[in-house]
Formats: structure tokens, sequence, C-alpha cells
């Protein structure tokens, strides 16, 4: 009886996925330009925002301004919409900036809170900053490259080992726990 009511489940899961999927191709159908552009929702700009901070990973000395655009509704025209067709002829594009400087401002607590970690693991390990043969950056903030130099500055690194698949650094981990 259970595994019955476990395939009723996902065959009415697996068809709400379908009903979606239809949903968005009529959408997209009935409205061209967003196979192109996206809408600007909360959803599209995690994207979005995604795109502009890589962009702005080539400017690690400052000074970069990247751009991405999405579509939306003008104020003033929300109350005209009331058919698909409509939705789509109100669409315009919205062009959205993002500076380096601006990025900085957004992160700068988490520059702050980033090297609280190597600090602690130092100490738990009782460990001076001259005892450490290799740092290996992966994965998270450690792409940064403000982030990197701060690492590199509190250490006294001359460089970081940023090349190790993360996959391969957890195993080097685990193993090095169990010997």
């Amino acid at each position: 009886v259970k595994r019955i009511e476990k395939k009723r489940s996902e065959q009415q899961h697996d068809g709400d996925d379908e009903m979606d999927d239809d949903f968005e191709e009529m959408l997209v159908a009935s409205c061209p330009v967003l196979e192109k552009t996206p809408l600007c929702t909360l959803s599209s700009f995690h994207t979005i925002g995604e795109k502009m901070k890589i962009g702005l990973s080539a400017y690690p000395d400052g000074g970069g301004v990247v751009k991405e655009s999405c579509l939306g509704i003008p104020k003033g025209k929300q109350n005209d919409i009331s058919t698909l067709g409509d939705f789509c002829s109100a669409l315009e594009l919205v062009q959205l900036s993002f500076s380096s400087s601006e990025y900085h401002s957004a992160v700068a607590d988490l520059y702050k809170r980033s090297l609280i970690p190597v600090r602690r693991i130092l100490a738990d390990l009782n460990l001076q900053k001259d005892e450490i043969d290799e740092v290996v950056m992966v994965g998270g903030t450690t792409r940064m490259p403000q982030i990197r130099v701060m690492v590199q500055k509190e250490l006294g690194v001359q460089s970081l080992n940023t090349h190790i698949d993360p996959d391969i650094t957890v195993a080097y981990g685990a193993a090095s726990v169990i010997d």
C-alpha cells in the first residue's frame, strides 16, 4: 500500500512539473522576448546577481562596472494588463548596473568576518603563521580576489594554491584526519 501511495504521489508531483513546463512553454511561445531576457523577479535577480559578481571579479583592483538586463513592467502600466498579450506588450527592458565600489560596500561585513575562521584554526591548532607550508583555497568566498589578498596578507604567504579540485581537497583532509 505504501508503494502505491508513493507512486501516486510521485505521479502527481511529476504531473505538476509537466504542467509547469507546459505553462512556461506557452508563456515563452506567447511572449518570445522572454527567450532572450528574463523577467525582473526575485528568482531571476539571484542569477543576474551571480553573473554580475562574476563579471566584477575581472576587476580585482576595483573600477569595474558590469551591466545586465531583465524585463519589467513600468509603473502606471500594471492596471492596463488583462491578457497575456497585454503583459508581453507592456514589458520593457530594465538595465541594471553594479560597480566594484557598490559590490565592496555590499560585502563589507563578509570581508570583516572572513578572517575569523583563519585565526580560529591557528589558535585551535596552536600554529604560528610561519609554520604553514601551503594555503589551499577552494570554493565559496575563496574565489573572491579580495578574500585571497586578505588571507595572503594575514598569513604572510607569497602565494595561494587555488588550483586543486575541491573534491580532492576534501579527500586529502579526510585522509589526514584518519592518519
